[in-house]
């Protein structure tokens, strides 16, 4: 099988081709191929709340909800997450670690 099919690389460089887009044609078909479904032992979920572990200012803990684009579960306890951006906007960026 051939994980990306026909996708043609090139829209990569295309401005229209954005997050969404990203998620639908490549992302999407890599978790099915890693093995990742809506349900059962290995588990993605899309857009759910956790809160974040490690806010605090001062002695006061703040509690904060981060939504990832994707979390990974294996048996039913959340093992990593992934967040998706558009092809133009640079990963290294501090602000989309923190996010994720």
């Amino acid at each position: 099988m051939k994980l990306f099919g026909d996708f043609n690389f090139s829209l990569l460089d295309d401005p229209r081709f954005k997050e969404e887009s990203v998620r639908e044609e490549l992302i999407s078909p890599l978790i099915k191929y890693i093995g990742y479904e809506n349900a059962g032992n290995t588990q993605v979920i899309r857009n759910y709340g956790l809160k974040h572990p490690f806010v605090s200012i001062g002695a006061s803990r703040k509690n904060i909800t981060i939504i990832p684009d994707y979390l990974m579960k294996a048996s039913e306890k959340p093992a990593w997450v992934l967040e998706a951006k558009s092809p133009s906007e640079p990963i290294n960026l501090s602000k989309h670690a923190e996010q994720a």
